[in-house]
């Protein structure tokens, strides 16, 4: 985000169960979240937002371009727990600037979501 913020969008949604009460999603997930530059956190519950889209694995990145089109969907870690470049952030930042990627995908590592699509 440090390098793209300006020419994206950046949503990043935090499960909440609706058994949960509200506030519940708010650890430190949310709170680092929070301090990425430019981005909006927003609570999802159920996962009903996440299903909207066919996100199937938390940490799935989907980045679509103006016109609506899915330009990227997979993750943006090359291991579970792993930070730093990664081919999800390459693909991303390819497709912002406009490259074709044909259909960019990457694996994503984190937990399915309850009543989601489950993909690899």
């Amino acid at each position: 985000m440090t390098r793209l913020r300006d020419r994206v969008s950046a949503h990043v949604l935090v499960y909440r169960p609706s058994e949960f009460p509200a506030g519940w999603e708010r650890t430190e997930v949310w709170a680092a979240a929070e301090r990425i530059p430019g981005v909006t956190v927003r609570v999802d519950v159920d996962g009903a937002q996440a299903a909207l889209f066919g996100a199937g694995t938390s940490g799935q990145v989907l980045l679509y371009d103006d016109g609506g089109r899915l330009r990227f969907s997979g993750g943006i870690t090359s291991a579970r727990g792993h930070l730093g470049e990664s081919l999800g952030h390459q693909l991303i930042a390819a497709v912002v600037d406009g490259r074709d990627t044909d259909g960019a995908t990457s694996r994503v590592f984190g937990c399915a979501l309850a009543g989601a699509p489950q993909g690899d």
